[in-house]
């Protein structure tokens, strides 16, 4: 969706492991990408990063993930995503 002039592409994904992952990454690959946020969809508290980004690809870890995620993909054009989730 069109959010204060940058496109906004949310995804709720659920993470079905026996037990939670230390280190979830996640990758988002678009020629226009700006920013990447993963949270368990509904926590108030959680730990994140590194979070970064290169030319086309940003990046972020959350920490001990399980459960329902949200991730949140923010680029400057409306464009196709990669995205790519890695256990580290």
């Amino acid at each position: 969706r069109l959010e204060n002039d940058r496109y906004v592409t949310l995804l709720h994904c659920k993470l079905e492991a026996l037990y939670p992952i230390p280190r979830l990454r996640a990758e988002a690959y678009s020629p226009t990408v700006e920013e990447i946020e993963l949270c368990p969809l509904g926590a108030a508290v959680y730990v994140s990063g590194p979070t970064g980004k290169d030319e086309g690809r940003v990046f972020t870890t959350l920490q001990n993930a399980t459960g329902n995620l949200k991730l949140k993909v923010i680029t400057r054009e409306s464009s196709k995503l990669h995205i790519n989730f890695s256990v580290q």
